[in-house]
């Protein structure tokens, strides 16, 4: 049976292609130094992609820690004005004389977080 001169041609070159992408390959498996680098590059790659979807979650919860907390300080603030200003430091003074540990510290949380309200915030400059 004769095969077509044309048929021949296009078998020849279709398998020096597949040999000259196994040669490549070949290539490829014994430069370890190349391979190397890809795996370094690709980790590295990995990495910073690790990163950035961490720092995303990160200011995920950073907001939503806020605006939590901007609640709570909005409550707190609504109930203020029924406090007397001096009862956190009656409070503490109490708690010294008569030595009872816990009412000697809420009331100076108690005086601390109306302090923190009273003072300007302060933002540190980057």
């Amino acid at each position: 049976m004769e095969r077509d001169p044309e048929e021949i041609r296009r078998e020849i070159e279709a398998t020096r292609e597949r040999m000259s992408e196994t040669a490549e390959a070949l290539a490829y498996k014994t430069d370890v130094r190349a391979r190397a680098a890809d795996a370094l590059h690709s980790t590295v790659r990995g990495a910073r992609e690790s990163l950035h979807d961490a720092g995303d979650s990160i200011k995920q919860v950073a907001a939503g820690v806020g605006a939590a907390a901007g609640k709570g300080v909005e409550r707190a603030r609504e109930s203020l004005p029924e406090l007397h200003p001096e009862a956190p430091v009656e409070m503490v003074k109490e708690a010294a004389a008569g030595g009872n540990a816990m009412t000697l510290a809420v009331g100076a949380v108690a005086a601390g977080f109306l302090l923190g309200l009273i003072l300007p915030a302060r933002r540190a400059e980057r």
